[in-house]
């Protein structure tokens, strides 16, 4: 049950953020959005470009390469999900303070990131899954 609820918060994550991303690298989508980079004046950035490659390929890729590993039964990749979760609620905090403001949809992303880790973690305690590079005792 943990697993199933698990893999659709990460397909779901993964669609957000190929969307997020498709917002982030075409100016046009962005801009039909009423999204410019005056939002960024607090931020280090000048443009969503690295924002949006990191979404891209972070939450996007990351997220469904970790669901295509779990299908092929790596239960190690739990720690990717743990790991993913943990970078989302992250980039949402950051995020809000660089751009000084929260919306709906940081406090939704920040309660599924932080759902991701929970159930990552849980998983991995449950089903007792060595630790990354653990050596195991005989």
């Amino acid at each position: 049950m943990k697993k199933r609820l698990l893999l659709i918060l990460s397909f779901f994550l993964a669609i957000a953020a190929i969307f997020g991303a498709a917002i982030a690298l075409i100016p046009s989508f962005s801009e039909s959005m009423g999204i410019t980079t005056d939002m960024l004046k607090f931020s280090p950035f000048t443009s969503f470009l690295l924002p949006g490659l990191f979404l891209l390929f972070i939450f996007g890729l990351g997220n469904l390469i970790s669901i295509f590993l779990l299908f092929l039964k790596k239960d190690k990749v739990l720690y990717a999900f743990l790991l993913l979760g943990v970078t989302l609620v992250f980039w949402i905090i950051i995020q809000s303070i660089m751009m000084q403001i929260v919306v709906i949809q940081h406090i939704l992303f920040l309660l599924v990131g932080g759902l991701q880790s929970y159930l990552s973690f849980s998983i991995i305690k449950e089903e007792n899954i060595a630790i990354l590079f653990q050596a195991k005792q005989h």
